[in-house]
This record gives C-alpha cells, structure tokens and sequence, in this order.
C-alpha cells in the first residue's frame, strides 16, 4: 500500500507549511492532492479551524503566524483528513514553555473529541506523562517497560524507568548490605530474594512521600544542599549524600546542611501506590 493510501496524519516539529499559502489553504492543500470533492471541503476547513481556534487567522501566511498558531494550523491540516492514526514526532520541541503548554493543551483536547489513536514521540517525561494514556518507555531503542503513566511512576520495572518517569526523579541511594540486610541497623530492611541476600550493597529509591505517624525503627540521611530549584508549584532542593544524591521537600538554604527522618517501614518507596490493597515495592537491589 502506497504512504497516500494508508490514511495516516503526520505533525512534526518543523510544521512543514507552505510559506507561500494562506492558512485556509495550506489546510486544504491535501484534499486538493487528494483530488477529493470540493463541496466537503469548507465543512472540514471550518470544522477543524473551530476546534483549534483558527478562524481569524485563515487569510493569513505562516510568517504572520506566531510559533503555537503554525503547529495548529499542521494540526488541522491533519485533522481534516479524517485519519485512523495520529503520527506526531516531538511536535512542541520548537515552542517555548508557554506555548508548550498552550499546544499541549489543544492536542489533549482534540485527542478526546476525535477519539482517534495517537503515537506520540517526545524525550519529555512531563509531555508523556500528562498526555499519555500508555506510555512506553525506550532505552538505546529498546522497550524498558509499557504502561498507563501512574502505573510506571508506581511500579518502575527497572533503575532507568525509576530514575526518568517523575518529576523531581526517584532518589536511588546507595547502602551497604549484610546478612541479607540493608544497613545502618536502624533500618534493618531485608532483602527481597535469597539471590540478592547475597549482595553486599543495594540501591534503595525514596519518593517524596512522608508517612504519616511515628513506628519503631527510624533513619536519618544527612546531605548537603547543591541548589535551589522552582517550577512555580514546587521547591526541590538537589542535596549531595554520599554514596548518592537525594532531593529534600521543602528545600533549606543552599549550602546548608539538612537532616531529613523517615518512619520505617514507609519511606523507601518505588513511587506512591495507587492501589492501596496493593503496597508498592520497598528496595531496588544494586549491581
């Protein structure tokens, strides 16, 4: 089957408009090549341009066209065609953060009217994990794990998935192991299977997730402050601890040092459980 007859819609990043079209028809440039009945045109043209907010702007040339108007002008030149698959390849990698979220927005929105499949490529883990109905993770193009976004940032199948899905990422601290133990004795935690019980250090990854109440059993890290972070909702503080880093909420002055007390057995989880009859796992084990 030839690229033109398998009905598939393509957005890139690079928009790929016309310099030399109008918006109205740079859209309906396609149903042209197409040789498809003039009369479904303006009906599609006027559809697709309502959904995306394009009315105003169907007489203008991309040049007048800020960087979020152009991508949903390639936008609805994809939607007219009534595909069966959405193709779309970093298509906010161009736009700064204000129209990231702007254009986001609008393929979310689309994506619930329409209704139609959608695979959509990015290295952004925030694009991925508030659009996505499933995710799939790749490494050096190799599948690491599949599934919906609260799924992987609750159960990660691996270190790479634990250490890239969330935002500040999971802290992988590095301890020492004894006995089939994760030291210091304060924490005393086995391990999870005779195979690692034969390890002598382990990795174990912390959340921002505090427990509620006190337990027997407690552990203090103490780090040192590298930065200050904000993204305007939060304020993590990356902090060095060797033999790894850890990141505090809320974050002390930079430079200064911070004692952080977890209750055992909560504080070492593999991202928050969305299934509370099914406690999320409690120790990654190092190499």
């Amino acid at each position: 089957m030839s690229p033109r007859e398998r009905n598939f819609a393509m957005i890139f990043q690079n928009y790929a408009l016309f310099p030399h079209l109008t918006v109205r028809d740079n859209i309906t440039f396609g149903m042209k090549i197409r040789k498809e009945d003039k009369a479904s045109w303006q009906p599609r043209l006027e559809t697709g341009g309502a959904m995306l907010q394009l009315g105003e702007l169907l007489d203008r040339k991309p040049a007048k066209l800020s960087g979020g108007q152009r991508q949903r002008v390639a936008m609805a030149r994809a939607i007219v065609r009534n595909p069966r698959l959405f193709l779309m390849d970093e298509p906010l990698s161009n736009l700064d953060a204000r129209l990231r979220t702007e254009v986001r927005d609008s393929i979310m929105a689309l994506h619930h009217q329409l209704k139609t499949t959608t695979i959509y490529v990015t290295h952004d883990q925030t694009e991925a994990m508030s659009m996505a109905d499933r995710i799939v993770v790749m490494n050096g193009g190799v599948v690491q794990q599949v599934g919906k976004p609260e799924h992987l940032y609750a159960r990660p199948a691996n270190l790479f998935v634990a250490g890239f899905i969330g935002s500040p990422a999971m802290n992988l601290v590095s301890l020492p192991c004894e006995d089939g133990r994760i030291l210091p004795a304060t924490l005393n935690l086995p391990l999870p299977s005779r195979r690692a019980r034969k390890r002598t250090s382990g990795l174990v990854s912390v959340r921002s997730i505090l427990p509620t109440g006190q337990r027997k059993g407690h552990l203090t890290l103490s780090a040192t402050v590298l930065q200050r972070e904000t993204d305007g909702r939060r304020l993590p503080a990356p902090c060095q601890h060797t033999p790894g880093d850890v990141t505090l909420h809320p974050p002390p002055s930079r430079g200064g040092t911070r004692k952080r007390r977890y209750a055992y057995p909560r504080f070492f989880l593999i991202g928050y459980s969305p299934f509370p009859h099914r406690p999320s796992p409690q120790l990654t084990p190092g190499d």
